[in-house]
């Protein structure tokens, strides 16, 4: 990936990784604007190529845990921060 094609990211990684359930993970929102997609098109792709995942790589948060993150609406999925690939 040649640096041009690099989207400009506003955070640091560090920054967004979060512990849930004793494991370092990145939610699908942060992941997605690190990649410069949509929340959609993240979850999308992951859904339709499910051999390029770990089977590990995702998992959904309870409301428990979503609440105790800030809290949003939905149940966002939470991924690895090792390992993803798209």
């Amino acid at each position: 990936m040649s640096e041009d094609s690099v989207p400009a990211v506003s955070m640091r990684v560090e920054e967004i990784i979060t512990s849930v359930r004793g494991e370092r993970v990145i939610l699908d929102h942060h992941l997605a604007r690190l990649y410069g997609v949509t929340t959609k098109t993240l979850n999308q792709v992951v859904r339709r190529n499910p051999g390029r995942f770990p089977p590990d790589f995702m998992f959904r948060l309870t409301m428990h845990e979503v609440t105790g993150l800030g809290g949003r609406r939905l149940r966002p999925p939470a991924r690895s921060p090792i390992g993803h690939s798209l």
